[in-house]
């Protein structure tokens, strides 16, 4: 017969079964819970894998997962219908929908900044540098980079999101003329550090000033000796 208790322990011993709170027939180790709104549980196990889970749910279903396999080298945390969330790996990596964080901090997807404008803050104060040179690149090799339209594969290995259409570079042509703004994964695909081609982009534009500058100079010596056989051309006015 069914016990009246809130708590019910299904298993031939008390160190080995399911131990229910607030349900008489647990699923997992233990299972607080057993209405239709909601459902914890706490899945240990020593198979293979040898994998532990805390669940959330309902009667429609896992609604989040926490899990952690010890054969891998990282935990993750995902709803019960789409896939991996994020994960976080032995050696403090973050991956946010991906499962593969090759940095302190992994985004497979869009991402906002909502306070202090669009860009990020480094430390960039001399006395934590050792600086070692100028970065000269500059209009000749920004002419040589060129924009590219794509969508990424919808069976990519790194489950990046297909189907909208993006605008960027290809990792292997800039490699060929900015190396410094290329880098390689883990996994060893190429990644692209857009800070090299705006300090191109800089030193691009300075290039045109000094252009502009001695351009100008020469249109006014230009302008003096035809003021001086025709002074009344409306230049010279």
């Amino acid at each position: 017969t069914q016990p009246a208790a809130r708590l019910h322990v299904v298993g031939d011993t008390g160190l080995i079964g399911g131990l229910g709170i607030g349900t008489t027939t647990p699923l997992r180790t233990l299972q607080i819970g057993g209405s239709i709104d909601s459902l914890f549980t706490l899945d240990p196990s020593n198979g293979s894998p040898n994998a532990g889970f805390i669940r959330f749910g309902d009667n429609t279903g896992w609604k989040l997962h926490f899990g952690r396999n010890r054969e891998g080298s990282a935990g993750a945390l995902n709803p019960g219908t789409t896939g991996v969330l994020m994960t976080i790996q032995d050696n403090g990596n973050v991956g946010m929908g991906t499962t593969l964080p090759d940095k302190r901090l992994s985004v497979n997807g869009d991402a906002s900044k909502s306070l202090g404008g669009t860009s990020w803050a480094v430390f960039s104060d001399e006395r934590l540098k050792n600086i070692k040179g100028r970065f000269t690149p500059g209009l000749k090799a920004l002419l040589k980079l060129q924009p590219i339209r794509f969508q990424y594969k919808p069976d990519n290995p790194l489950g990046l999101p297909g189907g909208g259409e993006e605008v960027g570079f290809s990792a292997q042509a800039v490699e060929k003329v900015l190396p410094e703004a290329v880098s390689r994964s883990q996994q060893g695909y190429l990644q692209l550090h857009s800070d090299p081609i705006l300090w191109t982009m800089l030193n691009a534009i300075k290039e045109q000033q000094a252009q502009i500058e001695r351009q100008q100079k020469q249109i006014e010596g230009l302008k003096k000796l035809v003021c001086r056989s025709r002074p009344r051309t409306s230049a010279c006015r």
